[in-house]
């Protein structure tokens, strides 16, 4: 294989039909008590006919949605130092970490995601 096919499917064919089959128990995702973020969808305070609705007692209904955040790049900064000592001129320095090797670069999980990708 050179990496781009797609490897033969190794399955034997049952006969069977795919997905879930009848008597089995779904698990429908549940409700959280705590949810990161509650979105209100308030009604209008004054009814079209004028009459104000501040007070007047409703129902209240809850749907709750389940997602992956948008990755955000991060962005880390690395300063080295260089200094020379004043009494006998010897320059000390400090270095960067042996993975910053360019002065702006793809950081590990970066390239781990580019590598998936493709």
């Amino acid at each position: 294989m050179d990496g781009y096919k797609k490897p033969l499917n190794s399955r034997e064919k049952t006969g069977n039909p795919t997905g879930g089959h009848w008597g089995h128990e779904g698990k429908p995702l549940e409700k959280v008590e705590n949810p990161d973020e509650v979105i209100e969808h308030r009604i209008m305070e004054v009814c079209g006919c004028g009459c104000n609705l501040d007070r007047v007692e409703g129902t209240k209904k809850t749907r709750q949605v389940f997602d992956i955040p948008k990755p955000k790049i991060r962005v880390t900064e690395h300063v080295t130092y260089e200094k020379a000592c004043p009494d006998c001129g010897t320059v000390h320095k400090s270095e960067f970490p042996v993975e910053v090797a360019q002065p702006v670069q793809y950081g590990e999980n970066m390239l781990m995601l580019m590598n998936y990708l493709t």
